[in-house]
């Protein structure tokens, strides 16, 4: 199953889809066989041939397609892709709906935090930590702060 989402333009939003990746690597010491554990990783998806990441696109008239509709309609799904919305600027609130029948969208907040390393010109090397997790159920509202320093990952869990 698959979440299909509608959000609104807002000036310097971002909107990047994360893909699945299946890895296995080995847990252990040098001198011990250690065990294989599988993991899933997300990365973003990238434009063929190079290696820039493919941003969600707003939705175009049909009629007219040069005339933007001020909306973008990415799908999320679990275990396969999930989005990540980010803005440029001040943070403000971005309002979506869990159009999905029977599943649960789970919303991550981060924020870019140092860690407490400084880089070779002394200064604070940031990263993305996660916050809090809220789960919205099917179809209902909700709304989010995204912006400087500020994001959230939409995922589906399954029922």
């Amino acid at each position: 199953m698959a979440i299909f989402l509608t959000l609104q333009h807002v000036d310097g939003l971002r909107l990047r889809q994360q893909v699945a990746a299946t890895v296995e690597r080995v847990k252990g010491t040098e001198t011990s066989d250690g065990m294989v554990v599988g993991a899933k990783e997300w990365h973003f998806e990238k434009k063929p041939g190079t290696r820039e990441d493919v941003e969600v696109e707003q939705d175009r008239d049909k009629r007219n397609p040069d005339k933007l509709l001020g909306t973008y309609s990415p799908s999320i799904s679990f275990g396969l892709k999930n989005l990540v919305v980010e803005r440029k600027g001040a943070v403000t609130n971005i309002d979506f709906r869990n159009s999905s029948v029977r599943n649960i969208m789970r919303i991550k907040t981060q924020v870019l935090a140092p860690v407490g390393k400084k880089d070779k010109e002394g200064k604070d090397i940031k990263a993305w930590t996660d916050q809090n997790t809220i789960y919205l159920p099917p179809n209902q509202w909700g709304g989010f702060a995204v912006g400087e320093g500020l994001r959230i990952i939409l995922d589906e869990m399954p029922t």
